[in-house]
Formats: structure tokens, sequence, C-alpha cells
């Protein structure tokens, strides 16, 4: 399928964070909107070499099972027959700020709190520890650790080795995900 000349389309090399590898990428943007994902042959590490997840980083954006409005269990539904009703902003807000009160008020232990990949661990920490309680973890502490001990990411860059560069596809218990192929929206 040949490109459309009207549409401005460029390459941005950018890095990965769908794990904590931070594989290099080049990202196609057409319009101003992403169109694929691909491994960039120029970085050190991963040598254009990317894995499913990495390459799936478009739908983060782009999935239409994102949710992009605050949903509430619909009233006498069971937990895990998705069935909910969309809210308001200022009634979601409402109900986790009561719901929070109610635990620091009475436990604050009760409470355990999780972040994903992001760049806010700190203050993951400092939350809960104003919060009143000692449970809390991020990613980093369950993957991150695991590739910095099997040495997985810093290897072959550091040895200056120019080792099968799938050797650096990252995978842990808690990231790894089914190969797929790259996932194009055209």
């Amino acid at each position: 399928m040949a490109a459309n000349p009207a549409r401005k389309r460029e390459v941005k090399s950018t890095t990965c964070y769908m794990c904590a590898c931070r594989c290099g990428i080049n990202v196609t943007v057409e319009d101003g909107e992403v169109r694929f994902i691909q491994g960039n042959p120029a970085h050190p590490i991963n040598q254009g070499v990317l894995c499913a997840k990495g390459a799936s980083g478009i739908m983060k954006q782009y999935s239409p099972a994102r949710l992009t409005r605050p949903l509430r269990r619909k009233a006498g539904a069971e937990r895990g027959n998705s069935e909910f009703e969309e809210i308001s902003w200022e009634q979601a807000f409402s109900a986790i700020g009561e719901r929070l009160q109610h635990i620091r008020d009475t436990d604050p232990k009760k409470f355990a709190l999780y972040t994903g990949r992001d760049q806010m661990q700190a203050l993951t920490g400092l939350f809960a520890k104003q919060f009143g309680t000692p449970n809390y973890a991020a990613h980093g502490g369950f993957c991150s650790v695991n590739m910095a001990a099997g040495l997985i990411y810093p290897s072959a860059a550091l040895s200056g080795s120019s080792a099968d560069p799938t050797s650096n596809v990252h995978a842990c218990s808690s990231c790894s995900a089914p190969p797929k192929t790259i996932i194009r929206i055209r």
C-alpha cells in the first residue's frame, strides 16, 4: 500500500516505556497520530528487536477498550459480570474520597497501593506513608529488580558485545505477554 503524499508522515526515535528495559523504538507518526511502533536498529541495547509488548504500545492510546470516563458497577451487579454505568468525574472523585476516608479513619493498614510502570514511584511511597499504610509497591520491585539481578538489559552494551539481540528481549513473570504481531492502525 503506497503512502498518501498528502499526509505528513515521519518517524520519531524514542524509548519504549512498556517495561523497564527502555528499548529503542521508531514510532511512525502520520498526521500527528501514531500509526505503528518498531524496534530501532541503531539502538545499542535492543538493536532493532522489539517484544510484542513494546510493539503493542500503540494500544495504550488507541485501544477501543481503553477507559476514558469513570464507570461504576451497576446496583445489584455481581463482580466479574462487566455491568457498569458511566458516572461523572465529580461522582467518581466523591465516591473514592469517601471510601478512602473511611479506611483511613478505621484502619489505614487495610489500604494497599500499587502503581504500574510510571515515573512517580517516589510519590507512591510518600502518599502511602502519609495515608498511614506500609502496604505499597510499584512495578519496579517486581520487574526492574529481576532484570538488574539477571543483568538482562546492560550486559550487551557494557561488554561491547555484538551478541544476538534476541538475548536482550525482556520477559518477566509480572509483565510477559504472548507473542503478537505489530498492530497497525490505518
